[in-house]
């Protein structure tokens, strides 16, 4: 059985061919224990895509993939602040953007998302 996957939707969710993709690092802070790290990303796929601002948590030390962040993906370029309220807990501020992915937990940590106006 073959599955098919509109092309819209995949550059809309940021994913898609990753060689054509580039991801610039705004911001990378480390939890307290220094076991985790929280990447603030820009992530540009070309002239056919809005650029998007993301955000992975990995493991400390791991180097961030050529892929769509793991916890969230703002459409369009956003300023999130990002704080490590615990060592499994995150606090990140935004702005009222339009999320194309927004996870409440991700590798065992919590995400409180607070919006700004």
């Amino acid at each position: 059985m073959q599955c098919f996957v509109p092309a819209a939707l995949i550059l809309a969710c940021g994913c898609g061919a990753s060689q054509m993709c580039s991801n610039t690092v705004v911001s990378n802070v480390t939890n307290s224990s220094g076991t985790l790290q929280a990447v603030v990303f820009d992530r540009n796929c070309g002239a056919t895509t809005t650029e998007s601002t993301q955000l992975s948590i990995l493991k400390a030390g791991e180097k961030l993939p050529d892929a769509p962040g793991n916890a969230l993906v703002a459409k369009g370029s956003a300023h999130v602040a990002i704080e490590w309220v615990d060592t499994l807990r995150i606090r990140v501020v935004s702005p009222r953007v339009e999320f194309l992915r927004r996870e409440t937990g991700v590798n065992g940590v919590t995400i409180d998302l607070i919006i700004t106006e």
